[in-house]
């Protein structure tokens, strides 16, 4: 198994490499049917933080598509559906990511569900990549569901700007036999933000280049 590494801040995690590619999720909506069925009662839960995480990648996509900077934030959701969207627009990136992770962490007020994004570098084989990190969870869970990475080349790039295969890096709260399931999810998610989601196409270049 490919071993890959993720810088955040001063330290280096090691993730197994999985990538999660739209045509898989799409095709192959379900696991194999030899695998037993969905009985986990927070499934739903489950898929509305990784549509809510796929809105939120694609809005990200979005504000990096034509040279600006990431700016984290965190998206919220409620059981009636209703959204709201926090950006931390501070001078210092450590602390924009700080106060990013505390809200996250502590949810907003009636949230049942959130997803952060923000800026990292994704770093495997002595190289790197731009990317953003997604992250998303239900209340009043303790970890995130699911981590992911959105690598990218910016737009002032010599390739021009380009989006890569997300890579999971972590998904605690999600069974095997929902996996699947949990990426077609953040999959819709990506596509019910339009705007994004043809950008996000126009620029799909395939699996990270490193």
């Amino acid at each position: 198994m490919k071993i890959g590494q993720l810088a955040v801040g001063n330290r280096t995690r090691i993730y197994p490499r999985c990538y999660m590619t739209e045509s898989d999720a799409k095709k192959n909506p379900r696991l194999p049917i030899d695998y037993p069925p969905m009985m986990d009662k927070n499934m739903d839960a489950m898929r509305r933080a990784a549509l809510l995480a796929g809105h939120a990648a694609a809005h990200g996509v979005l504000s990096v598509s034509t040279g600006g900077q990431l700016i984290p934030f965190c998206v919220f959701e409620d059981d009636n559906g209703g959204r709201s969207l926090t950006r931390f627009a501070f001078g210092d990136p450590d602390a924009a990511f700080k106060g990013a992770i505390s809200l996250f962490g502590a949810g907003s007020e009636g949230a049942s569900m959130g997803a952060m994004v923000y800026p990292d570098v994704f770093v495997r084989n002595e190289m790197g990549l731009d990317a953003m990190m997604v992250a998303a969870r239900t209340y009043p869970a303790r970890e995130p569901n699911m981590r992911l990475a959105v690598t990218f080349e910016p737009a002032d790039s010599a390739y021009g700007f380009s989006v890569f295969d997300p890579e999971i890096m972590e998904h605690p709260g999600i069974e095997d036999n929902n996996f699947r399931d949990v990426l077609s999810a953040f999959w819709e998610g990506r596509d019910s933000h339009s705007e994004a989601a043809a950008v996000w196409t126009a620029a799909y270049q395939g699996p990270p280049p490193i």
